[in-house]
């Protein structure tokens, strides 16, 4: 998540808003913490006595295009310019950028494409003058351009100009994502960067696409172009990538399926399921309904409200102020650029208690071995959040499988390998828990979760 969005949220009091399809209402007074902690202490509640499902199906995207996942990231597939370039991006919901390295780039690293961005090979591009700057409180007038600096939470920096081209979503198959996707190519404002720091400059992806909500997000530009009916998307993520959604979401329910998560755009974010997309055939369903939960925050980042959590069947939020460091300052985040998922650090000593009744181990960060049989036991961690909904995050998702390198002193991760839950393995497999408990105020659902 980029420091910008931290930036964006002042002077926005934290609001509930209630959504269904059709229209929205701002509640009042809700129970207390007292109350909540009370009612959530028998166990998360089972799929029984949830709300019941939106009567309603939610509105069905235009389009789908797949995203791929490399090193515990998700990219999309972004083509700029005429004649088209193409470049690979982090999907990111923590921050509100777009940007990526531009010819020439001398401070920049190897990436996924195989040359950067070149203004001069498009015919559309356009560089903004200084009175026509987009990025407002950011962009400062240097050499004519519009400049900026962007620091990113985990330490990256990136140094870029604004350029306005066309632009659109589409697949890695460069001749179907000009005949099926081309007409979603709208003129859109993006940082060509001349200069990359830290992880920049030895990921995967070539640059970034910050969804949070913001004004210069690029699904707001499709949408006020008319290029997709809503200003709405939906992500479900997997650990060898997934889909992206634009104009609602893409998934049928299928209780045949294997699992997803989504978060649609807008004043409401969901968990789990629903309609095909229209266009591009991407596989995948939704083991259940989706259901929705309101957002605390109306620009910025898609914050949720925690009711309870639990460590397998035990509550870690019983203690008021506990429950609270998890909707303090900006709250539970849902964060699909941070891989990893951080809990609050107040959060810290009841989870450890509940995670060692539970499966008998210390809970630690640090490179452990399970047979198949003991992975098995290890717990979800179940967030309760607003509306009644359950987001259960699985051992296969915050457990890592690492490479490991054998020396005298033990053994060490090298990397991360991918692993298939439903594949018994024999004797003992190597895993890096990349659930953290050390935020210092709200908590961070990764891509993870």
């Amino acid at each position: 998540a980029a420091d910008g969005v931290a930036a964006e949220q002042a002077g926005h009091n934290l609001r509930g808003i209630s959504s269904t399809t059709s229209s929205l209402a701002f509640p009042t007074d809700g129970p207390s913490l007292d109350a909540i902690a009370a009612a959530a202490s028998e166990g998360p509640p089972s799929a029984a006595t949830a709300t019941e499902v939106h009567a309603e199906l939610p509105p069905a995207a235009t389009t789908t295009v797949p995203l791929h996942s490399s090193d515990g990231t998700h990219h999309a597939y972004l083509y700029v310019g005429s004649p088209p370039q193409r470049q690979t991006l982090i999907v990111d919901t923590g921050s509100r950028l777009v940007a990526f390295p531009c010819h020439p780039c001398d401070n920049c690293g190897k990436h996924a494409s195989t040359h950067y961005y070149d203004p001069d090979r498009s015919t559309t591009d356009v560089i903004p003058g200084c009175d026509e700057c987009r990025f407002g409180g950011m962009s400062k007038c240097e050499n004519g351009s519009c400049q900026f600096v962007q620091r990113y939470t985990e330490g990256s920096t990136l140094t870029a100009y604004e350029v306005t081209d066309v632009m659109w979503l589409g697949t890695d198959d460069v001749l179907e994502s000009l005949e099926n996707h081309m007409r979603l190519a709208v003129p859109f404002v993006f940082g060509c960067q001349t200069s990359e720091k830290g992880l920049f400059v030895n990921q995967y992806a070539d640059g970034i696409m910050g969804m949070a909500m913001h004004q210069t997000s690029l699904i707001t530009a499709l949408h006020e172009a008319g290029a997709i009916p809503r200003d709405a998307f939906a992500l479900c993520l997997d650990g060898s990538g997934g889909m992206f959604s634009l104009g609602g979401t893409g998934l049928r329910y299928d209780s045949r399926s294997s699992s997803g998560r989504s978060i649609s755009r807008g004043n409401s974010t969901s968990s789990e399921s629903d309609r095909s997309s229209q266009t591009t055939k991407v596989a995948g369903r939704h083991l259940e309904p989706m259901r929705f939960t309101p957002l605390t925050k109306s620009h910025g980042w898609y914050a949720v409200g925690v009711e309870a959590v639990h460590v397998g069947d035990v509550l870690i939020t019983s203690s008021p102020s506990v429950l609270q460091s998890f909707n303090d300052d900006k709250g539970t985040i849902i964060d699909s650029g941070t891989t990893d998922s951080y809990l609050p650090k107040a959060a810290s000593v009841p989870f450890k208690k509940a995670w060692e009744q539970t499966t008998g181990r210390v809970y630690t960060n640090k490179l452990e071995r399970y047979t198949y049989e003991g992975f098995l036991k290890l717990p979800l961690v179940t967030f309760t959040i607003a509306g009644d909904v359950q987001w259960s995050i699985r051992p296969e998702s915050y457990m890592e499988a690492a490479k490991v390198k054998r020396k005298a002193g033990g053994v060490t991760s090298k990397g991360i390998i991918p692993f298939n839950i439903s594949v018994p393995w024999q004797g003992l497999k190597s895993f890096t828990n990349r659930m953290y408990l050390d935020e210092p105020r709200g908590c961070v659902m990764g891509g993870n979760a």
